[in-house]
């Protein structure tokens, strides 16, 4: 035996009492020895793990008997214990004085419930409460099935390789389970004498029904078809709206169909638990059957969801139709806009008639089909300029006559000055633009006038012309989008453009027609002729947009998505709520015609009043609406025009469909709040301080619109004066003008005077694209004003599969990087605004005279105390050993980077708390600390299904060393995700099916990793495919060279297999999937920021992987345990060290903690490793694995005399048959121990160079 000696040379602070770490049959378990499915196939089971001079004996067993034939574990199981409890009566005391269930019930909550120290009394009390919850939870019940499934399985695996302590230990585990199971179903309900108390069994139940999944879909299913309803326009296309309206309709019975699938399931995973335990030996039907019944009969969410339906009913409880009001507001102006367009029409001037026939012709109503085409040449200009999809040629019929009537007032005003013939050649928005100049040049000609006046001066022209004909600036813009959008088609044809469109770029200035800022950057693009040419979309691109669109189509992706949608709520009241409470400190007036801070939170609780404004948002601003409430823009940006494959686009978005509601529905939420907002903004900067003022308040804001029964029109002041019921002479009698309750969003709209409000106006359309934009923001969709995040997104959808793999969502990224920028600390240091607003709070009078609030100090004030609230959590209990992982009370964790916002700030958060503990705060390699950084800032985690940047690193690495092999696994890789994306949504099944219905083996974590291109391509491409395990089988059979995956091997589990804890269905209804608990050495490494690549090096071959890990366990079970456990470590000091100088060099006890077991593994471990590995037996399957390893090493140097060893290979003679070698059907028929000795004899010999 080998022993490593303790007596090195080492600091006195990493001196201490080490075990010995020896290679002995007892602690060095045989690769040999796996379960079958875990063995390679060209490994004869015969081979065990030996050195020289120690060989290990090993229990002759029956390769051929069947595994489950074979299992012997049944007669030990805890028969009669279990009977006895059955046969007697039992009470809740009865159970609480036995000492069986005593020991057992402490045994399961620690090792399975995950609760330390309690007493036998309250062990009990937890066990009970457990399989109360799994008696109404069905994701209790299919977690309890994955336990109990993985506890046999252990055990056959145990008892297969005589390993007698394991089998003991699971076994134990499981006869605990059966006696409590029995316990619990042989206790007298609680109405009974001898029962538990009503007060805690009736509370477990209920706590079981809130938290079970199916109670809360059974709630917001309805409400998603109410959404669909309304605004589900998308859903529209693929055939879904009348299902989810009609779900939307019916909630009760939506709850009730429901609660009958997920009582199937809960039964049939509670009737395979029991199997499993060997307490009920077939699976019942009838069972399944009655409890669907009764399930759906007597649905638990009924009482949340009528609960819910108290909530809502109070919310919109002061909430009229406010449709039908503004429907009938808004009908006699409509009437009234027709009839003043018929007479302009049928004016008898001869000047009217000529410029009226010369518009007929230019301007026609657009039936629907000639809409459908100026919309794909928007989409094509778009896509050419490299622009916004914004584009919307949208001249309702309905709206010509008044349109038409505007242009022929307009038209008359350009004509000044001109011949009524120059009119022939121009296009209608150059004349308006001609117009708009004439009035400007007309106010600036007067003395002392400036561009204010100039634009009062065109406001006044253009305002009552809307106001007369019933229009908005919106109606005229889209003569504008629809010009642009036939100048781009034609630029297409280079040349045959010959007048410069420079009347397009002036547009581009304007503020009148509430142009945004993409559709000004269009028509800058086509003024200037700097469109490109474009190539049609082509396949390649849809079949890219399509694979974005199912990438987020899984039920868990919309889960994600509504809980980082409910996140921000809270965020958003408190960054409005420091906002406003600053403000009235520093002596602002605030005034309140609408909710404010609360304004998302009503808007989400009131879905009456935000749906009602959806409706006529809609109806009164079409090209908006569209630009807002439409599919995720990421998706969009990959391909705005598919034509080749349409049918895959519309499967691939209506998988997506429920995503797009409920990313519409907080749309919905965040523009309802935001233009409630704008509204009290906009009270309180123009309330009149003056007569004049209010004068002109009410030509601004009042005149032309409509008084509040919704019938009179306030032509004159004097009219409004008179519905106020005030005295026009009244020296006071203009402190009445102002009204905040005409800032009412909902008074508006019950008016009927939203398209005057928000059209007619320049803070109107400025309040309603503020919150458009504001709205997109909420969902990290807005449209980037930096060039380099424009260049970004651009970059990665520019060549199909290319960006989308390494960055899939560009702008999502940019969003959530601008994000986390602004509620951050760093903010308040870099922004000017935000240190403008600072200027002002700390007293600076010309500061606080520039700026309208305090905004951006609430989101640099909030970012530092979500940062400062993260530290906290993860210095408590409910943090797991990584920053992003929560920990439940049972030890299980959960990964927490897909609720974004939340990353960046537990990231942040643990390097505050590392540094406050004293631990190493950076990864131990800058890679690492770049990579972290990165997917934190920009929520790239969030999409792990990325090729990724460590791929294509890898690859180059590989090719810089001349490792094809290696490039060649990069590619399966890279090739592998593009098929792997497109089965995404088969992942929804394959989690019901591994959580219900499937054995232990395919819970079972896999190590997809091949050793050659063919088995990392389909073990990656299908690992997401339900029942995948028969596939690989198949593969395996009729594909030579393909090896299916094995297990998922790691340092801290060695060869035990690695199981999702709970149930795989989780990820789908509640975005999570549980991990096993941490080992404590796994927990310290991550504490002290080592990596598990400092004990053994992961490569790409899972075989060797497992030899390495293999031995790793071990040493951490003799030797790293021991000692992160014991006294001496935990009570480490920090050291000070005097070095040259005279300077002292401290070191924390984290440090040395870190010194101190990277030395062990240097010097304890290593060394070892490296004599086990090279003294394995000759002929063994451990050797054989290592051989090959060490063969497929090195670079191109060292690939000429691999090949030249092969050559030689062919040619010796092999002793056991007497013939040559020859060449094997393949890389595993080779010796590789043989191939290694020729290369180290050529490498160390004399190359004849003139030989061939």
């Amino acid at each position: 035996m080998t022993r490593i000696s303790t007596e090195e040379e080492i600091p006195s602070f990493m001196r201490g009492e080490v075990q010995s770490f020896e290679q002995t049959s007892e602690n060095i378990p045989n690769i040999e020895d796996l379960p079958d499915y875990l063995r390679p196939n060209r490994y004869t089971p015969s081979l065990t793990v030996e050195t020289k001079g120690s060989v290990t004996t090993e229990p002759e067993i029956d390769t051929e008997q069947d595994v489950t034939s074979n299992a012997q574990h049944h007669d030990d199981l805890n028969e009669e214990a279990v009977t006895l409890l059955q046969s007697e009566k039992q009470t809740y005391d009865t159970i609480l004085q036995d000492e069986n269930i005593r020991e057992a019930a402490i045994r399961m909550s620690e090792k399975y419930l995950g609760r330390d120290d309690l007493s036998p009394e309250d062990a009990i009390d937890e066990v009970l409460e457990h399989f109360n919850k799994f008696d109404v939870n069905e994701l209790t019940a299919a977690s309890d099935l994955n336990y109990v499934s993985s506890l046999v399985s252990d055990l056959e695996d145990a008892q297969q390789r005589g390993q007698e302590p394991r089998y003991q230990e699971k076994l134990q585990e499981l006869n605990d389970y059966r006696l409590l199971f029995t316990a619990k179903n042989s206790l007298p309900y609680f109405w009974q004498e001898g029962g538990r108390s009503a007060y805690k069994s009736i509370g477990d139940v209920l706590e079981g029904i809130v938290t079970a999944p199916s109670t809360w879909l059974s709630m917001l299913v309805p409400v998603v078809g109410k959404v669909a309803t309304q605004g589900g326009i998308q859903a529209t296309k693929f055939g879904v709206t009348k299902l989810l309206q009609q779900v939307g309709k019916r909630p009760i019975l939506t709850a009730m169909a429901t609660e009958g699938a997920a009582g199937a399931l809960q039964d049939v995973a509670a009737q395979k638990t029991k199997i499993q335990a060997d307490l009920q030996e077939d699976y019942s039907v009838l069972q399944t059957g009655v409890v669907t019944a009764i399930s759906t009969v007597a649905p638990a969410a009924v009482i949340p969801l009528t609960a819910k339906g108290s909530v809502v009913a109070f919310m919109e409880r002061n909430t009229g139709d406010i449709i039908a009001k503004n429907d009938a507001s808004i009908k006699k102006q409509i009437e009234q806009g027709i009839e003043n367009a018929g007479k302009t029409l049928n004016s008898t001037e001869i000047e009217a008639q000529g410029v009226t026939k010369m518009l007929r012709e230019k301007l026609k109503p657009l039936d629907k089909d000639a809409v459908e085409r100026g919309l794909k040449i928007k989409e094509q200009v778009a896509e050419r300029g490299d622009i916004e999809d914004v584009l919307t040629v949208n001249i309702r019929p309905e709206k010509y006559d008044q349109v038409l009537a505007a242009l022929t007032d307009i038209t008359r005003i350009s004509l000044k000055g001109r011949n009524p013939e120059d009119l022939a050649g121009e296009r209608i928005s150059e004349t308006v633009s001609k117009a708009i100049s004439e009035i400007k040049d007309k106010a600036l000609a007067k003395k002392g006038a400036t561009d204010v006046d100039a634009e009062k001066a065109i406001r006044d022209t253009f305002e009552p012309l809307l106001s007369k004909y019933n229009l908005n600036y919106n109606d005229l813009a889209d003569i504008y989008l629809a010009d642009a959008s036939e100048a781009g088609r034609i630029l297409q044809q280079r040349g045959k453009i010959k007048r410069a469109l420079s009347y397009l770029d002036d547009a581009a200035g304007y503020d009148y027609f509430g142009f945004n800022k993409e559709v000004k950057d269009v028509f800058k693009k086509v003024a200037k002729q700097d469109t490109k040419d474009f190539a049609k979309t082509g396949v390649l691109r849809e079949l890219d947009q399509a694979r974005l669109a199912i990438m987020t189509s899984q039920p868990a992706t919309t889960v994600r998505n509504i809980a980082g949608g409910l996140i921000r709520l809270p965020i958003d009241f408190a960054t409005r709520g420091i906002d406003t409470t600053l403000q009235r400190l520093t002596g602002v007036e605030r005034l309140k015609p609408n909710s404010d801070a609360w304004a998302l939170f009503e808007g989400f609780l009131n879905a009456k009043e935000s749906r009602a404004l959806q409706s006529i948002y809609q109806a009164n601003f079409a090209e908006e609406y569209d630009r807002l409430f439409r599919p995720l823009l990421d998706v969009a940006d990959a391909s705005k025009n598919p034509n080749k494959l349409v049918p895959l686009s519309k499967i691939s978005r209506g998988l997506n469909v429920i995503n797009t509601v409920s990313d519409n529905w907080f749309k919905r939420v965040a523009f309802t709040g935001s233009l409630k907002r704008q509204l009290n903004d906009l009270a309180g900067v123009i309330k009149p301080k003056t007569k004049e003022d209010a004068e002109k308040y009410f030509d601004t804001f009042l005149k032309g619109k409509m008084w509040d029964d919704g019938t009179t029109k306030l032509d004159t002041l004097g009219t409004y004066y008179s519905k106020l019921g005030v005295d026009k002479n009244s020296p006071d009698a203009w402190k009445s003008i102002f009204r905040e309750e005409d800032f009412s969003l909902v008074k508006i709209m019950e008016r009927g005077n939203f398209h005057k409000v928000f059209g007619q106006s320049k803070e109107g359309r400025d309040a309603i694209q503020k919150a458009t934009e504001e709205a997109l923001y909420y969902t990290y969709q807005r449209s980037p004003e930096n060039e380099l995040a424009k260049t970004f997104i651009k970059a990665v959808h520019a060549v199909p599969f290319v960006g989308t793999s390494f960055a899939p969502f560009p702008r999502f990224m940019v969003n959530a990087m601008r994000f986390t920028y602004e509620y951050s600390p760093t903010f308040l240091l870099l922004n000017k605004n935000a240190r403008s607003e600072l200027a002002a709070l700390a007293g600076s009078k010309t500061a606080r005279e520039l700026n309208d609030g305090y905004e951006n100090v609430a989101k640099g004030l909030l970012g530092t105390a979500f940062i400062l609230g993260a530290m906290k959590f993860r210095m408590s209990e409910s943090a797991g050993d990584k920053w992003y992982l929560g920990k439940m009370d049972d030890g299980t964790t959960y990964d927490m980077r897909p609720f974004f916002p939340l990353a960046p700030y537990l990231y942040f958060g643990d390097l505050v708390a590392r540094a406050y503990k004293g631990d190493p705060i950076t990864a131990d390699t800058n890679t690492a600390i770049i990579r972290d950084t990165l997917q934190t800032l920009t929520g790239m985690q969030l999409f792990k299904t990325g090729f990724g940047l460590y791929a294509l690193e890898g690859a180059i690495a590989d090719l810089e060393r001349g490792d094809l092999k290696g490039a060649s696994n990069i590619l399966a890789e890279f090739a592998s995700n593009f098929v792997e994306t497109y089965s995404i949504p088969a992942t929804v099944p394959q989690d019901f099916y591994n959580s219900f219905f499937a054995q232990d083996e395919a819970r079972v974590l896999r190590d997809m990793q091949g050793p050659n291109f063919i088995s990392t391509f389909l073990n990656k491409s299908f690992k997401r495919l339900p029942g995948n395990e028969a596939m690989y089988d198949f593969f395996e059979e009729n594909i030579e060279s393909y090896e299916k995956p094995g297990i998922l091997t790691t340092p801290f589990t060695g060869d035990e297999p690695i199981r999702r804890a709970g149930a795989g269905i989780s990820r789908q209804v509640l975005g999570v999937l549980f991990r096993q608990k941490a080992t404590e050495v796994e927990e310290e490494f991550t504490r002290l920021r080592i990596s598990p690549n400092r004990l053994v090096r992961r490569t790409r071959n899972p075989e060797y992987n497992m030899v390495n890990n293999v031995l790793a366990k071990v040493f951490i079970d003799q030797v790293l345990h021991k000692e992160i456990t014991s006294d001496a470590y935990k009570n480490m000091k920090a050291s000070e060290i005097e070095i040259e100088g005279g300077e002292i060099r401290v070191y924390s006890k984290s440090e040395k903690q870190k010194l101190y077991i990277q030395h062990l593994i240097d010097k304890k471990f290593k060394p070892k490793r490296t004599d086990i590995i090279n003294n394995l037996v000759e002929g063994s399957k451990a050797k054989d694995i290592v051989e090959a390893m060490k063969f497929e090493r090195g670079g191109a140097k060292r690939q000429f005399y691999k090949d030249l060893a092969k050559e030689q290979y062919h040619k010796m003679i092999n002793p056991e048959t007497g013939k040559k070698y020859g060449i094997p059907r393949n890389e595993d028929g080779y010796d590789h121990s043989i191939l290694n000795k020729i290369v180290k004899q050529l490498e160390s010999a004399d190359l004849d160079i003139s030989q061939d």
